[in-house]
């Protein structure tokens, strides 16, 4: 029988329930302990929730600092025509439902939808996009602010419906 030093893991139940179940390997927890398990699953619900947050934070400072893309204004501005004139005329190609998700906090900012404008009659959807933010008298900063901020909220809310797989 070969010597066995004191750090070495107990190799029966025997030996195991003789160094008082504190071995490793061990299946015993120590007295007042919550348990590996139930640490583990609130680490990982309170990191999920963490980095929830971050993202939230993260966001709402960059939706304000950031320029719109190049075709956010498109976006934004046929999003908002669709609530406001119930006309899909603008850009058939893309569905509306994101855009018209994005342009929903317009409803109560209510900025000035230049409907008399030819790029309208034209469905000329770039151009109006342009008018509508630029210059029909808008606030630009908060119409494209406010227009980023139900896709972070939908992008968090996504996360903790994903969160509990």
């Amino acid at each position: 029988m070969t010597s066995r030093l004191p750090t070495d893991p107990p190799r029966n139940i025997e030996e195991r329930e003789r160094a008082g179940g504190q071995g490793r390997g061990s299946t015993r927890e120590p007295v007042g302990s919550l348990g590996s398990k139930a640490i583990c699953k609130h680490g990982h619900f309170i990191a999920a929730l963490g980095i929830l947050s971050f993202v939230l934070i993260q966001g709402l400072f960059l939706i304000k600092a950031d320029a719109p893309t190049y075709d956010e204004p498109n976006h934004i501005a046929c999003g908002y025509s669709y609530l406001k004139t119930g006309d899909f005329r603008m850009s058939l190609a893309q569905p509306p439902v994101a855009r018209m998700i994005a342009a929903f906090p317009l409803l109560f900012l209510k900025p000035n939808l230049p409907l008399e404008n030819d790029s309208w009659k034209t469905a000329d959807d770039w151009t109006f996009a342009r008018e509508f933010l630029f210059k029909s008298g808008n606030d630009a900063d908060s119409i494209v602010f406010w227009a980023r901020f139900p896709m972070l909220l939908l992008s968090v809310i996504l996360g903790l419906f994903v969160l509990p797989f």
